[in-house]
């Protein structure tokens, strides 16, 4: 509950991760309906690039989203770790100074 409320956790990660599965698979599905159902080549071909490069775009703006995400969880370990560098520190210093 605390890490709902004081937004300790991101759901958005996992929300992204669901939308690039879902968009991924009706950019799949429409690309193959064109390619079966399409009424010329035109649009035919549309499919077929609907069927290939629809994934790959939708992969590309999942990414693009989770970036920010990734950087914050990256930078947050380096916080949590310089914390308990100095905490480890000034507790040398203090066994230091005790002596």
């Amino acid at each position: 509950m605390k890490n709902i409320l004081f937004l300790n956790k991101f759901y958005t990660p996992k929300i992204i991760n669901i939308i690039y599965w879902a968009s991924a698979i009706l950019y799949v599905l429409t690309g193959l309906f064109l390619v079966i159902q399409g009424y010329d080549a035109e649009e035919r071909l549309q499919g077929l690039f609907l069927f290939i490069l629809g994934p790959i775009l939708a992969r590309i703006v999942a990414e693009l989203t989770i970036i920010p995400f990734k950087i914050y969880e990256r930078v947050s370990k380096i916080a949590d770790n310089m914390a308990a560098d100095e905490e480890k520190q000034s507790a040398e210093n203090k066994e230091q100074v005790d002596l």
